[in-house]
């Protein structure tokens, strides 16, 4: 029996390594330090586009995801987490970060999207003389440098922290095809030139300079509203998805409500019930307000 015992604890004590192990690895590999670059990616009007089409969608979705996860690998990124249509990815150097914003917003434009898509302003085609700058999806990107927490569970790797809320809050702050990164970031990098875009306020983590990355030549954008998740109109130039995001979960669940969308009407019948559920999560995280409407993305 002592022997029994003796070997028990032996197998438990070896198994505790060994998961120990593979966590120390996989916490060796991820993106860390002080190099560590964040990016938070989210469509633009989403919900909108599910209610128009929801198979069309579903396909552009599917097109989406894999052309960001592809990009992750080429450079050298990490998958974080999704939220319905929301990517966030971290990547070892700002460098490696907005190369992927950079070729992302290129390539956004090469999918098979459904002329249903592309006959709605947030999906249309529009160009300068013979060049492209804009077909399909239009995706919006916030960038932030800085040092996070690190947490393993489940297998995988999730970072927590102020710079965690700084890159969210960067990303609300952009419109549909545009990237804005913040001061740590643009000073970090020689191959992409980033234009000041100005300093804002950022409800919960104080002042920051932001600035853009210029991806698609042709492509401009109006300045972002000024706070974030607060009361603030829109700017006159945009539709209600210009205006800022509702920060609480309680207060986007009152949104969907306030303006009768039902996601589940959206889905396609043979989507099993996980994907609604994943669909719910992101209709209500897309959601916005503004001082003047109310509206889902």
């Amino acid at each position: 029996v002592g022997l029994l015992c003796a070997l028990a604890a032996a197998g438990g004590l070896l198994l505790l390594y060994r998961r120990r192990t593979a966590q120390w690895r996989v916490l060796a590999a991820v993106p860390h330090g002080a190099g560590l670059t964040l990016v938070f990616t989210d469509i633009q009007n989403s919900s909108h586009l599910w209610s128009l089409n929801p198979d069309a969608m579903w396909d552009a979705l599917t097109q989406h995801n894999k052309l960001v996860r592809d990009l992750v690998y080429s450079y050298h990124g990490y998958e974080v987490k999704t939220i319905g249509d929301s990517f966030m990815l971290a990547f070892h150097n700002p460098q490696d970060a907005l190369n992927f914003c950079y070729a992302l917003q290129y390539q956004l434009m090469t999918l098979n999207y459904d002329p249903s898509l592309t006959s709605q302003p947030d999906c249309s085609v529009e160009m300068d003389g013979e060049m492209t700058i804009w077909r399909g999806l239009r995706v919006r990107i916030g960038v932030h440098t800085g040092e996070a927490e690190l947490e393993f569970k489940n297998g995988y790797v999730d970072y927590f922290g102020s710079n965690v809320n700084v890159c969210a809050r960067i990303e609300s702050l952009a419109y549909g095809g545009q990237v804005l990164v913040s001061k740590d970031t643009a000073f970090h990098t020689s191959d992409h030139s980033c234009s000041l875009v100005g300093d804002y306020e950022l409800k919960g983590v104080g002042a920051h300079t932001v600035y853009e990355l210029p991806t698609v030549q042709g492509r401009s954008f109006p300045a972002p509203v000024k706070a974030w998740g607060l009361d603030t109109a829109a700017p006159a130039c945009g539709p209600a998805d210009t205006a800022p995001r509702t920060e609480s979960i309680r207060s986007r669940f009152r949104v969907c409500l306030a303006c009768g969308y039902s996601p589940l009407a959206h889905m396609p019948r043979t989507s099993p019930p996980v994907l609604k559920e994943i669909v719910i999560s992101f209709v209500h995280v897309g959601c916005v307000q503004s001082s003047d409407a109310v509206s889902c993305r």
